[in-house]
């Protein structure tokens, strides 16, 4: 649903709150406290648009922020204006106004605001002036004024005691037992020295007003308070935040600074240090909205700024860039200087570092930079301390470990039981064995030639971490020469000529590329990176499938030509030419360019910022026309209808839209007005006062597609080329 906000005035004050409406007389001396509340606010559509025209708003009266059950409701039409700005007098559409009982118990009360056909806003709480009502009830009793309740005055002669006040009563009170005395100095607050003298106390002020400062034990005030000397708080000490956050922005904590003062000697003056801890927002506006408390740093006057240490609402720490920790006694290592086959930085972190070591002396490592030579027995037994105040770099002996960056000479026969992958080439003079056949390099006929008659397992299998797993070219110019060719001919089974396998996720299994000149060869579209031909009777030149995946993504950079071509060469009128099919239904295009489904067409449109994608389905038509429908009646003759809010973010409402209204009882007739991008008005002809309901129609142009009409599609379908005679000979 649409959510209108509003921003209530920052309280409702006593001269507009207690006011009623400008046609009303003004009120006598002796009038009764006017039973009418002024309140104002701004309505906005969900991207911040001001609400225009007349729009039906209800207000509420709650017990607290949370009770389901008003005590008070009215609903009244309002119209905003330019801004999205609108006020009203709560109670002017009730005979008595509001009710007073409603502040009768001295309760806080809370005032609910809800849009027609929306959710309701956050509560407000009424400040103090509502409850005004209240007290001027309470200047009657039983709705007579006071004086209507008083007694005769007694005569001088013959008065009854009862008749007068009685003893004990304000009337025959004691007088004081003496007079008020003291002395002060002006601007201290005062207080008692004995039971009837004042003296000045240590409280000082300054100014009045919003300029007022208070000072304790100083009579310059720097601040609001002031306070020289120590202080003691048995209790918390809160921060609160600046003010009330929004989904715009949120509020930080009000701030604990502290300054020092140190002397400069290059400017020759005194320059404060200003520190500052406060709390802020994070992740405003989100699910996971949450807070962490910041330091920030200013020198002299300069504006404070954040330092990067902050500490999160789990405790975490988050230290300012640059941030290093000292080691001492038996450190921790935070880096290893690289040597050959080793990767990381010097060894500088404070304390020491055992190496476990058999022909290394303790002689040999106490030094500030130390290198450390793999032997034989570096790891045999034994522990040495190395300082690790210098720097220390571990390597290897190239003579007993080879090295992956580098060439590598092995001189006696190696043996390996796994797998070999070579990005590169295998060369030598004798054969690489395996125990599917031979890599033959003197062949005249193959480059590789591999045999395997088993049954089982494969001819070639390669795989690679670089480019090419296989790699074959063919220069002839014979049809149908191949780089890399397979063949299957097994009689029964699910056999391949060619088998490619990716298991990286961003590869191929199989990868063609055709790179040539423009085909001239009758009926080809051009050459193939991949070509699959079938045969009849169900065999099908390419067969994808896949589990939870894609079985066949088709990408290309052409201007006019699509990543999909389908033909189908039958001269049979209404034969498929592309045919999707699924449990529940099939969708098919046939050679006469018919599209059918057993299902629905619809457009699929973003709403809600992008984050869902909802269905709309639309008649054939020039244009690209959304169209919804709904229901309304009139109230004494007019109505303000809410375009559905889904429906809203899949059209342009700004631009022109068309509704059509149908009447459901006899009327002058209706018109439609003030169409905006969130609703509409339905008023009667001739002024009428008609509560009839009605039906409505709208058509919008689909949001983006506002221009399209009769859109010529003619170089859209010149790609769909007649394939004919594609299949080799």
């Amino acid at each position: 649903m649409t959510r209108s906000r509003f921003s209530a005035c920052a309280a409702i004050l006593l001269s507009c709150a207690l006011t009623v409406c400008a046609q009303e007389p003004t009120p006598t001396a002796n009038s009764v406290v006017p039973t009418l509340v002024r309140f104002s606010g701004t309505l906005t559509d969900p991207s911040g648009k001001p609400m225009t025209g007349v729009v039906g708003v209800t207000f509420y009266l709650y017990k607290d922020a949370q009770t389901e059950t008003p005590l008070w409701m009215e609903a009244q039409n309002v119209r905003p204006d330019a801004s999205g700005r609108y006020s009203v007098q709560l109670g002017s559409t009730k005979p008595n106004g509001l009710p007073t009982d409603v502040f009768a118990s001295g309760e806080a009360r809370w005032l609910g605001v809800q849009v027609e056909g929306q959710s309701a806003l956050p509560r407000v709480l009424l400040l103090s002036v509502p409850y005004a009502l209240k007290a001027g009830d309470a200047e009657t009793i039983g709705g007579l004024p006071p004086s209507a309740f008083m007694l005769a005055v007694p005569s001088p002669t013959g008065a009854s005691a009862s008749s007068g006040p009685s003893a004990g009563t304000a009337a025959n009170a004691p007088p004081p037992s003496g007079a008020v005395t003291g002395t002060g100095t002006l601007n201290f607050l005062p207080k008692w020295d004995s039971t009837s003298d004042i003296v000045s106390s240590v409280i000082f002020q300054s100014g009045t007003g919003s300029t007022a400062k208070i000072g304790i034990n100083t009579t310059s005030p720097a601040a609001t308070l002031d306070v020289s000397g120590a202080g003691t708080i048995r209790g918390a000490l809160t921060l609160p935040a600046t003010g009330t956050a929004t989904a715009t922005a949120g509020k930080n904590s009000q701030p604990l600074n502290m300054s020092a003062s140190v002397f400069n000697s290059g400017t020759g003056t005194a320059v404060s240090q200003n520190f500052r801890w406060q709390t802020e927002p994070v992740s405003n506006d989100t699910s996971s909205a949450s807070g962490s408390l910041n330091l920030l740093y200013g020198s002299g006057s300069n504006t404070l700024t954040e330092t990067g240490l902050n500490i999160a609402s789990d405790g975490q720490i988050t230290f300012a860039p640059g941030q290093t920790f000292p080691n001492t006694g038996n450190g921790t290592v935070t880096s290893v200087g690289s040597g050959a086959g080793l990767a990381g930085g010097p060894i500088t972190s404070s304390g020491t570092l055992s190496i476990a070591t058999g022909g290394v002396t303790n002689a040999m490592l106490q030094n500030s930079s130390v290198t450390v030579s793999a032997g034989t027995d570096l790891l045999s037994s034994g522990s040495v301390p190395v300082p690790l105040g210098g720097s220390v770099t571990l390597s290897l002996d190239t003579t007993k470990v080879p090295q992956l960056g580098s060439p590598n000479n092995f001189t006696a026969n190696q043996n390996v039981t796994g797998s070999i992958t070579a990005t590169g080439n295998i060369g030598g003079g004798g054969q690489v064995s395996g125990t599917a056949g031979n890599f033959q390099g003197t062949s005249a006929n193959e480059i590789i030639s591999v045999s395997n008659n088993n049954g089982t397992g494969d001819g070639i299998f390669a795989f690679t971490s670089g480019q090419y797993g296989v790699f074959g070219e063919s220069v002839s110019t014979t049809d149908f020469s191949a780089g890399v060719a397979g063949e299957s001919f097994a009689g029964s089974g699910k056999t391949l000529g060619v088998s490619g396998t990716n298991l990286n996720g961003e590869g191929a299994g199989v990868y063609g590329v055709e790179n040539g000149q423009s085909s001239t060869g009758a009926g080809f579209i051009g050459g193939a990176g991949v070509w699959g031909d079938g045969g009849n009777n169900g065999h099908n030149g390419v067969l994808a499938t896949a589990d939870s995946a894609y079985a066949v993504v088709a990408v290309n950079n052409s201007t006019n030509l699509a990543s999909v071509s389908v033909g189908n060469n039958t001269l049979t009128p209404g034969a498929p030419a592309f045919q999707a099919y699924g449990n529940f239904g099939t969708c098919t295009i046939s050679v006469n360019g018919n599209l059918t489904c057993t299902g629905s067409k619809s457009a699929v449109v973003p709403v809600d910022g992008g984050s869902r994608k909802v269905a709309l389905y639309a008649v054939e038509s020039p244009e690209n026309w959304f169209e919804d429908v709904g229901s309304g009646q009139l109230s004494n003759g007019s109505a303000v209808m809410t375009l559905e809010p889904t429906f809203a973010q899949t059209v342009n409402a700004d631009a022109e839209y068309h509704v059509f209204i149908t009447p459901k009882a006899d009327c002058e007739g209706v018109y439609v007005s003030n169409e905006t991008a969130t609703g509409f008005e339905v008023h009667e002809l001739r002024g009428g006062h008609s509560n009839i309901a009605f039906d409505y129609r709208i058509m919008a142009h689909r949001k983006g597609y506002e221009s399209v009409r009769l859109a010529d599609m003619t170089d859209s379908f010149k790609s769909a080329t007649t394939v004919d005679n594609a299949r080799p000979k």
